[in-house]
């Protein structure tokens, strides 16, 4: 019983701040006058989207070099490196 409310409650508080950081980049691109209202709330929708998707390409592909790298390079213990 625990867990789901935990669960539920660390969604709330994911949605919660990721609104918060939204509102606070267009209001930054829109007092700074370097695009337009509807172009800095078009630009924060597709960029909070899109976000969770490139975070997760950017783990596979770190995870996929550390694999490659692992193979590539035969790292053994040296007793003398302390």
């Amino acid at each position: 019983m625990v867990l789901p409310v935990l669960m539920a409650n660390a969604l709330l508080f994911d949605f919660h701040n990721g609104s918060h950081d939204s509102a606070y980049l267009v209001a930054t691109m829109i007092a700074s006058c370097s695009v337009s209202p509807r172009r800095a709330l078009a630009l924060s929708a597709v960029v909070e989207f899109t976000g969770p998707f490139l975070e997760r390409m950017a783990s596979l592909l770190t995870d996929a070099a550390a694999e490659i790298s692992n193979g590539v390079l035969r790292l053994q213990d040296n007793p003398s490196v302390a």
